[in-house]
């Protein structure tokens, strides 16, 4: 048997190309569009199904980006200077995630916690508000 040279756009280098790209998990920017806090909205990309979706690499059945690895969730331009009041509990963060905020103020509103964090956390300009210790 003759060793098979990559170069030569041999279908076994194809396909080892394919099986060693599968898998790999490139991080996915999850675009907060609604200071709301719904659970299953189609239309909305709240912060709570931003993490969600960075959670389980899946949009389910709102309108964010999948998550895929280590995810950024940031907010859109009109939600600078916005505050966010949870109205669904704490929020649970299962995944690494940078959070960039632009001024948000997340507000749990004396209710419960603000997060449960469980993994790698990077958090800027937001303020945490009336939360539980």
């Amino acid at each position: 048997m003759q060793p098979v040279h990559c170069e030569s756009r041999h279908p076994l280098c194809a396909s080892i190309a394919l099986v060693l790209c599968t898998g790999t998990a490139s991080a996915s920017t999850i675009m907060v569009t609604t200071v709301g806090d719904a659970i299953g909205t189609a239309s909305t990309c709240t912060l709570r199904q931003a993490i969600a979706s960075a959670n389980n690499d899946s949009a389910g059945t709102s309108s964010c980006v999948a998550g895929s690895g280590s995810d950024t969730i940031e907010f859109v331009g009109a939600l600078a200077n916005s505050t966010i009041t949870l109205t669904q509990g704490q929020l649970s963060l299962s995944t690494p995630v940078t959070i960039a905020g632009s001024n948000q103020t997340i507000d749990a509103n004396y209710q419960s916690r603000i997060f449960v964090i469980n993994s790698e956390v990077s958090a800027s300009n937001l303020t945490l508000r009336h939360g539980y210790p």
